[in-house]
């Protein structure tokens, strides 16, 4: 007789147990039920005020989300690689430059360096005003090349001979600049690594046959 009580007394606490244990997890549900759609709703204000409209349902809410998301993410590759390219093109501050640098920039002889297969490396200021190019549009070959001779073979020649020769070779030529077509000589000289057995690059200065007079 005891045994069947104790038995009924615990079934009817491990029925009160259980009943607790899912009103108590019932009432956790419930509270993030009402966070989760707690924060839907101020996902969706968010979405507004972007001026993302969304439809009230959740899939479409976080949906739209997921979308805005990705074109801010894009928005800040854009960003960082426009950042970047300022960063390349913007002149670089006094401090920076050497003087050297400076001397060659701000020289009123115009002249450039060019790879030893007659690629920009830079051209100064003389120049580029010379010229009427830029020094991006100094790096296409074809301007560049026109820039210094008309007849390119002989652009190449002269490449040529101040390596084989290791001093400056002259030579008057026609450039084809932006405005107009002058002759003008040119000087090309190799420069040379410290030990003076290889080439690196190639100095080209001009100096122009006719100047105008007021």
């Amino acid at each position: 007789m005891w045994v069947g009580q104790n038995d009924d007394d615990a079934a009817a606490s491990t029925g009160k147990s259980t009943s607790s244990n899912r009103a108590e997890l019932n009432l956790k549900e419930k509270q993030r039920m009402l966070k989760l759609n707690a924060t839907i709703d101020n996902l969706r204000k968010e979405l507004d005020n972007a001026g993302v409209s969304s439809k009230m349902n959740k899939q479409s809410i976080l949906d739209n989300t997921i979308y805005y998301i990705t074109n801010l993410q894009n928005d800040v590759v854009i960003a960082k690689q426009k950042a970047e390219y300022a960063q390349r093109i913007a002149p670089p501050s006094a401090a920076t430059i050497s003087p050297f640098e400076r001397y060659f920039e701000m020289s009123s002889t115009p002249k450039l360096i060019i790879t030893l297969d007659i690629q920009l490396v830079r051209a100064n200021h003389a120049f580029r005003v010379m010229s009427g190019y830029t020094e991006d549009a100094l790096r296409h070959k074809e301007t560049l090349l026109a820039c210094l001779s008309v007849d390119t073979s002989r652009v190449r020649n002269m490449v040529l001979n101040a390596i084989d020769s290791k001093k400056p070779v002259q030579t008057v030529v026609e450039n084809a600049f932006a405005t107009a077509r002058l002759m003008n000589c040119l000087v090309f000289t190799a420069i040379f690594d410290a030990e003076g057995t290889t080439p690196e690059c190639i100095e080209v200065v001009v100096t122009p046959l006719h100047r105008a007079t007021v």
